[in-house]
């Protein structure tokens, strides 16, 4: 596409405060969240470790993958939720009614 002579200044200086906009707010704004993100993470896998030892049959969800974290979902700025599934163990219980432990 052409573009006339008269808008490639104006054009050139959008381009300009774009590209500053984004490096100066959204690029900031983004490593700060990916970092905070990163914090949150370490400190729930050492929770979960922690769980995970003192019940076994709790599994550690939370595992990154491509860069984004499966397991956690971020509700708000202030709020995760971390998903933690229970390891089905057969017959560890005794339920007198079935007749068998």
């Amino acid at each position: 596409m052409l573009v006339p002579s008269d808008m490639i200044g104006p054009q050139s200086r959008l381009m300009f405060q774009v590209n500053k906009f984004y490096s100066d707010s959204v690029h900031l704004r983004k490593y700060n969240i990916a970092k905070t993100i990163g914090d949150i993470c370490k400190i729930v896998q050492d929770v979960l470790k922690e769980v995970e030892i003192q019940e076994p049959r709790f599994i550690s969800s939370l595992g990154e993958v491509n860069g984004r974290y499966e397991g956690l979902d971020i509700i708000s700025p202030t709020e995760f939720e971390v998903v933690l599934y229970l390891n089905q163990v057969k017959n560890s219980f005794y339920f007198p009614w079935l007749g068998y432990p």
